[in-house]
């Protein structure tokens, strides 16, 4: 579509094209001063044969004049007709669908497939999780996007609000702020804290500790879990690894170390590709499935979803 600045252009375009790439205009305007004034042949003399026809002369300049200045006319309109008519194709959309913008085979077929949501594009070798992200699934899984979830019958913004909330005691202001926040905003709140430790269920946890780490992992598999849309946007970045990188070097005070959130995130990937999405992990992490009611298909599954873990499991 044509926009403001696209239209400004054009018109710009419009007059150059009118006034530097047509003489036509100074034509007419010879033509229109000898219809207006022409020129009395009378003046050569009244005793000439051209006197005679004097009139006839006058009259005959000024039809001519007229159907130069038509002719004229017509050609001034020609270049800025031609030039709107290209601007206009050169902005026109290309599509109107999402089939019709894609740019590769493989999108087109994805998306014409039936066979439910799924993205075969291009996956890389590795995906970064994180707001500074130029991968859009990256951008999606980040903590730190508006993305709305329930945990303990509680209603959260954002994980980035969840995380910088938990910093403050039950009943500081500051903690409810933060979790209605997301981003920055929430951030912000979070540095005010004074990391003392993590506060959830009237239960003071250690600052930084494995229990503090697994607080936070429920968390995001609550907003994954709640979430078709992230789960599949996870599932699509296949056996990429996944990192955080937000370019700048990560504080030794963060709530979450980027080894952890890669950790989870990988390990709910694997879980997801299995089909068995766990609400909460473990301290070992996927923790296999026990009893006589667990069926052989659910601990095969859950044999495959650790051996993925470990493979996908990002270093430290």
């Amino acid at each position: 579509m044509i926009t403001s600045r696209s239209r400004t252009y054009l018109w710009i375009a419009l007059a150059v094209a009118w006034i530097a790439g047509n003489d036509a205009i100074l034509r007419v305007e010879r033509e229109m001063s000898t219809l207006l004034s022409p020129p009395d042949l009378q003046a050569v003399g009244p005793d000439t044969v051209i006197a005679a026809f004097a009139g006839l002369l006058n009259g005959i300049r000024k039809a001519r004049a007229v159907e130069a200045i038509r002719t004229d006319a017509v050609v001034m309109l020609v270049p800025p007709i031609m030039m709107a008519v290209v601007m206009l194709a050169i902005g026109r959309p290309r599509g109107t669908d999402q089939t019709e913008r894609a740019d590769g085979p493989t999108i087109k077929a994805a998306i014409a497939s039936t066979a439910g949501p799924r993205y075969t594009g291009p996956i890389g070798k590795t995906v970064n999780v994180s707001s500074t992200s130029t991968d859009w699934r990256g951008l999606a899984l980040s903590n730190f996007g508006l993305s709305p979830f329930v945990l303990d019958e509680t209603l959260f913004a954002s994980v980035e609000g969840f995380i910088q909330g938990i910093k403050f005691p039950e009943g500081d202001s500051k903690r409810d702020a933060a979790f209605a926040s997301s981003g920055w905003r929430a951030k912000s709140l979070g540095d005010t804290a004074d990391r003392s430790g993590a506060y959830w269920g009237g239960v003071r946890l250690t600052y930084g500790s494995p229990d503090h780490h697994r607080l936070i992992e429920r968390a995001i598999r609550a907003r994954i879990g709640q979430s078709k849309g992230l789960q599949e946007a996870l599932k699509s970045t296949g056996d990429a690894a996944l990192i955080h990188d937000t370019g700048a070097a990560e504080s030794p005070m963060t709530s979450l170390p980027a080894a952890v959130f890669c950790r989870i995130l990988s390990e709910i990937r694997a879980e997801l590709l299995v089909g068995t999405l766990l609400e909460h992990a473990s301290p070992r992490g996927i923790e296999q499935p026990e009893g006589d009611s667990i069926s052989a298909k659910s601990r095969a599954s859950w044999k495959v979803s650790r051996l993925l873990a470990l493979v996908h499991r990002p270093l430290a």
